[in-house]
């Protein structure tokens, strides 16, 4: 139920949507007022939190999990390399959660007591460690101090800025989220899972300038100007509130834009020297998103080097570009972590799974970065140093990055793109250039050939082909007798008459399986198969099952001691075996079996049409093979799986 205060310091209502809620800003004066029961007290002013592109807002609705939520207050926070908005949900069940917007990413969560024996403070949850919450396991992958920028609406404790903390984070399978926060009010847990914003089901958004329909203020792509400490040009900003950083285009210098005054992080020594192929400010449309480029680097490891390309979209937040040699891969970051055996950066771990794929372990090692332009959501730096380790399922990869300076470890998915299709979506005047050599994750064009040349065949042969193999999902493949019977020499009437036995569905083919334990002797059967109902033969086999074994020379045998027999085209109906044995004069008495086993797979006319196809694919093999030698002729882990 909404309770309302007068505020003491403008007499403004100051409305309490939850219970809950302890801590609230004022509207019109943005007072901070602290809610005691029945009286409220003002504490200070809230400073003006800064602008940014979040499409949410006070009164923004959701829903996740079926359950429904009205957003009623946000925190902003910051840290070294960036900042973040906390936004907290009041729940249909009066519950009050988080909703967490950081880069393009949601976390919804809860808090909840933490467990008995639980880290009190930060030195207690290194990165990596795993620790089990809510019969849940979880692994630290972040770690930062952080400082309150401002709030608004209601918050369930007191937000002032300055206000300080230690936040931990943590992911677990399925895209699982907890949070830690150690402060000077002790330890608070949360858990909940990631999600993104299509997930969410948001209503009630805020229009965002320049990209919301109807949206005039910017106009077209302008954007928010502010002057380069150091060579005084305007520095623009793409994406207001979410980059913490920006290269000016004009003197190249490195800007902190983390705060309304910018200060210089580092300033260049040199010029801007490299030109992207695809330019900043250009709007593209990417897997249904519509996507500006808003920032360009150069990294290098000790052998190459390759572009990032920096992407923004208001609501899906951040993706990347990234090129080498003409060919290009479009990366998100990953809010599940892949599963990686013990010591993935070694020979001895080499692969990844991640949603039921297998990824290869491709290269690991250090890389910087070395020229940047444009806008960041870190602080980026020439120099700065990343651990990356690489895993490969084309069209896809998988990287893990982690950073020497920082106590965090990332991942992103990868998916190869052709330039033609950048070129379309962009727009671009200038055609990109022609992709040279063999990508880690580019697609095996010739392998996808192999694919499409059964319908480069003669009509008939692929008919052929398809009716063989869906023939051989539909066939029951089932036992429909199973007995054993034995010869012996001298008997007046030696036929065997089984047990009668069923053919169900529509005509079929039939496979006796025949076993005797013959030892340089012979088996000779003569099997009739009888209609129970009509006592008229269907179908008359001969068949003997020899084997020979000796010493000659060295140790050799010949035949076997079973045999297969098939039956094609069996109608349906009630049918039993008669078995006429005979056998090798030096047999008395010897046992066999037999096994009936209804619709099986004829593979003869398909092994004739396999033949024929055999000369096409085998093309394809040979070129597929090598294509993949020379993509792994690239990598550090050169050995086979």
């Amino acid at each position: 139920m909404n309770q309302s205060y007068a505020c003491p310091n403008c007499g403004a209502a100051v409305t309490f949507q939850s219970s809950i809620a302890v801590f609230a800003v004022c509207p019109f004066c943005r007072s901070m007022v602290v809610r005691h029961d029945v009286n409220v007290e003002a504490i200070g002013q809230m400073a003006q939190l800064p602008p940014d592109l979040s499409p949410l807002q006070l009164g923004t609705q959701g829903e996740i999990d079926g359950q429904g939520f009205t957003l009623i207050g946000r925190v902003r926070l910051a840290y070294e390399e960036g900042s973040w908005n906390e936004w907290c949900a009041l729940f249909a069940d009066e519950r009050y959660g988080w909703v967490a917007e950081a880069q393009g990413f949601f976390m919804v969560s809860f808090e909840i007591a933490p467990p008995e024996g639980f880290p009190q403070g930060a030195d207690g949850m290194p990165l990596g460690t795993k620790w089990n919450i809510e019969e849940q396991s979880y692994d630290v992958t972040d770690s930062k101090e952080t400082v309150v920028l401002g709030s608004e609406g209601e918050l369930p404790f007191a937000a002032p800025p300055n206000r300080k903390a230690t936040s931990i984070d943590l992911t677990g399978a399925g895209g699982k989220f907890a949070s830690v926060e150690f402060s000077e009010a002790g330890c608070r847990l949360f858990v909940g899972r990631y999600a993104r914003f299509d997930d969410l089901k948001f209503s009630n958004l805020r229009p965002v300038p320049g990209w919301s329909e109807g949206e005039s203020a910017p106009k077209g792509q302008e954007a928010t100007s502010l002057q380069c400490p150091s060579c005084g040009a305007p520095v623009v900003l793409r994406a207001l509130g979410f980059t913490m950083s920006a290269a000016c285009g004009s003197c190249a210098s490195i800007i902190d834009t983390a705060t309304p005054d910018l200060s210089l992080i580092r300033r260049a020594q040199e010029k801007q020297r490299l030109q992207p192929r695809i330019p900043l400010g250009r709007r593209g449309v990417l897997f249904g998103v519509n996507y500006e480029v808003i920032g360009f680097q150069h990294v290098k490891d000790n052998f190459s080097g390759w572009f990032e390309y920096l992407l923004f979209n208001p609501w899906q937040g951040f993706v990347w570009l990234v090129n080498y040699n003409g060919h290009w891969s479009f990366v998100r970051r990953l809010y599940e972590q892949p599963e990686v055996k013990e010591g993935a950066f070694s020979a001895s771990a080499a692969h990844a799974r991640f949603k039921g794929e297998t990824y290869r372990m491709f290269a690991a090692g250090a890389v910087s970065t070395d020229y940047v332009v444009g806008e960041f959501y870190w602080k980026v730096a020439v120099g700065m140093k990343t651990n990356v380790a690489d895993f490969v399922n084309p069209p896809w990869i998988l990287s893990r990055e982690t950073y020497p300076d920082l106590a965090e470890e990332t991942w992103s998915q990868g998916e190869y793109v052709e330039p033609d299709v950048l070129e379309k979506a962009f727009n671009l005047e200038a055609p990109l250039p022609e992709p040279v050599g063999v990508y880690l994750n580019q697609p095996n064009r010739y392998a996808e050939k192999g694919q499409q040349l059964k319908w480069l065949v003669p009509f008939l042969l692929a008919a052929l082909l398809v009716v063989q193999m869906v023939s051989a999902r539909r066939t029951a493949h089932q036992p429909v007798l199973t007995g054993s019977y034995k010869y012996r020499a001298g008997v007046t009437n030696p036929i065997v008459v089984t047990e009668p036995f069923e053919v169900k569905g529509g005509k079929q083919a039939l496979e006796y399986n025949l076993f005797a334990p013959v030892n340089n002797n012979w088996l000779e059967l003569d099997i009739d198969l009888v209609n129970a109902d009509t006592h008229q033969v269907a179908a008359s086999r001969d068949q003997s099952i020899e084997y020979y074994q000796g010493y000659d020379d060295g140790p050799w045998s010949e035949g076997r001691q079973s045999q297969h027999v098939l039956i094609p085209a069996v109608a349906p109906g009630s049918y039993y075996l008669t078995i006429d044995a005979s056998a090798d004069v030096s047999v008395r008495e010897l046992p066999f079996t037999v096994t009936i086993v209804r619709d099986v797979v004829v593979w003869s006319n398909f092994w004739i049409a396999l033949a024929l196809l055999l000369a096409y694919p085998l093309y394809c093999w040979v070129r597929a093979s090598a294509f993949e030698r020379a993509r792994w002729l690239e990598s550090d882990y050169t050995t086979g799986d």
